[in-house]
């Protein structure tokens, strides 16, 4: 494993590791972006090399070498860590060593869980000739795609593939699949993803959340597996010097948690009811058993909880209540309303339609909102 490095010496220092199949050059946007601000440390992940022949030998492996390179040169310490699908991995696994310290770490699409045995070797030899494909067939496939995201990852599979070859790509694939992140250690950690690769991202976020129930999981409307940092470098950048600059931590830990069973006395549990306030299933439920929302009373503030009706009828039946809620969440600073996902159980609506009625509370430092609910307001 190699390391580039970019950047004022004398700055905080982030460790970016890059995905299979592309090298360090992927971020190079990214790096032009933040160089002014941060020591800049890039991976180049073992099969992956460019101008060297080297072979990927294992997660495992390259994550012993990040750290060994961490504790000779930067006393066991960074200040932020982003991994790139398989870096995101290889990241995991470092924080699964805890042998140095990371104060800011962001697995980006990072698959944390292996495969079942019988799909390991078909998947491996299948995902060896998309990249054969890709590396053979560029012109082709830009043709067919024709977008900035695809020719990106396309030009790395080109400049990649002659030094690592099919059996960088078949190794790294045998070692990401059978691999399981079992624990985590770290400060604030982070995990990325977007919508159009959630098929997949669910079940890694899951997992995460079990061992790490104060992980942030940000996911990003629209986006494929590394869109975000392929199209929009200056996001990420923007992003990172945020986390690592405090200055948005009151934004990060405003997220509602997936899964509330506890709240603190100042904190109060927003959830979708109906007008007749028959709180018998789904969030609703849990407000009624756990945190004192009272039977019959399907709009407003009861024990530690505050209904919104969602079952009436279409959007513009719930958006005044909403509206009161933001009314009265302004009125009382002093309390924390954790929003869960209004409207999107039982009653049926998508994120995508209640999230924008929910757009003036983003900046509300007094209010949390689901995953992902402020993204798509910024996408609108």
């Amino acid at each position: 494993m190699n390391f580039q490095l970019f950047g004022n010496s004398k700055a905080p220092t982030i460790l970016l590791i890059p995905g299979l199949g592309v090298s360090y050059e992927i971020f190079l946007p990214l790096i032009r972006l933040t160089e002014d601000r941060f020591r800049i440390i890039a991976a180049e992940v073992d099969g992956f090399t460019l101008g060297q022949h080297t072979r990927f030998t294992s997660v495992d492996d390259q994550a012993a070498q990040v750290i060994d390179y961490v504790k000779a040169n930067y006393d066991g310490h960074l200040d932020c860590a982003y991994g790139l699908s398989l870096g995101g991995k290889i990241l995991s696994r470092i924080m699964e060593r805890n042998e140095i310290v990371i104060d800011h770490a962001i697995m980006d699409a990072a698959p944390l869980l292996p495969l079942p045995n019988w799909l390991v070797h078909p998947l491996r030899y299948y995902q060896a000739a998309n990249v054969w494909t890709c590396y053979h067939w560029t012109g082709f496939w830009k043709f067919v795609f024709h977008s900035h995201y695809f020719d990106v990852l396309l030009d790395e599979c080109r400049k990649t593939w002659p030094w690592g070859g099919k059996q960088a790509v078949l190794d790294g694939y045998q070692s990401v699949y059978t691999n399981k992140l079992e624990r985590i250690s770290g400060a604030d950690i982070h995990f990325w993803y977007g919508t159009k690769e959630a098929f997949a991202a669910k079940p890694q976020v899951k997992h995460l959340l079990t061992i790490c129930p104060n992980a942030h999981v940000q996911i990003f409307p629209r986006m494929n597996h590394g869109q975000l940092l392929v199209d929009h470098p200056e996001k990420v950048a923007k992003r990172i010097t945020d986390i690592t600059d405090n200055k948005k931590r009151s934004m990060t830990l405003r997220i509602t948690p997936e899964y509330i069973t506890t709240l603190k006395p100042n904190e109060i549990f927003v959830f979708g009811s109906n007008l007749a306030g028959m709180h018998g299933g789904g969030a609703a439920r849990m407000a009624h058993r756990l945190f004192g929302a009272e039977m019959g009373v399907g709009v407003g503030r009861t024990g530690q909880c505050y209904a919104i009706p969602t079952m009436q009828g279409g959007i513009d039946t719930i958006r005044p209540y909403v509206d009161e809620f933001i009314e009265y969440a302004k009125q009382h600073p002093e309390l924390l309303f954790r929003v869960t996902r209004v409207g999107c159980g039982i009653a049926g609506f998508t994120n995508e339609a209640i999230a924008p009625l929910f757009k003036d509370a983003c900046e509300m430092e007094n209010v949390s909102l689901p995953n992902g609910w402020r993204e798509i307001n910024e996408a609108v």
